[in-house]
């Protein structure tokens, strides 16, 4: 027997499963292995999330904030002091006593986040050497935003 007959001869008794597929779009579809279905047209394909996210995550004591855009509500712009915005693909209206910078940056993969990094460290330096206190945030405050957060921290810690 050769080896694609072996091969031919195992998946025969391989149990059968069905696959949930879900496109960018949200969309889904069940796939069976003879059939594919959609399934509710109405799913979004990710949580949706209906809860404001008021309070940012404190990177560094009392200095730089990270968070998704609920956190530029004025009364967490009071609460925790903040005199610098970094917003990341997300603009957001703010009082003008507020030092912001808005960034076009994509959130998908193949975005090239070095430019966005050399500038927002020029934004976030300066707004230390000011004594201020940065939030820096995108839509979610998930990737964006945390990837400058950590290139920036990572590059601190290399001048350590």
């Amino acid at each position: 027997m050769s080896f694609l007959e072996a091969i031919n001869n195992k998946k025969c008794s391989l149990k059968h499963t069905s696959t949930i597929i879900t496109f960018p779009d949200g969309r889904k579809v069940l796939d069976t292995g003879n059939k594919v279905t959609l399934l509710n047209e109405n799913n979004y394909g990710y949580v949706v999330d209906d809860k404001p996210d008021l309070i940012p995550s404190c990177i560094i004591e009392k200095e730089l904030y990270l968070g998704s855009q609920d956190a530029v509500h004025p009364v967490v712009i009071k609460q925790f002091q903040i005199t610098h915005v970094l917003s990341l693909g997300i603009q957001v209206a703010m009082s003008r006593d507020i030092t912001q910078k808005f960034l076009p940056c994509l959130d998908l993969p193949e975005t090239n986040l070095i430019p966005i990094i050399t500038e927002s460290f020029d934004f976030i330096e300066n707004c230390f050497l000011n004594q201020g206190k940065i939030l820096i945030h995108c839509n979610a405050g998930v990737s964006r935003s945390s990837s400058i957060v950590i290139a920036y921290m990572y590059n601190e810690m290399r001048t350590i």
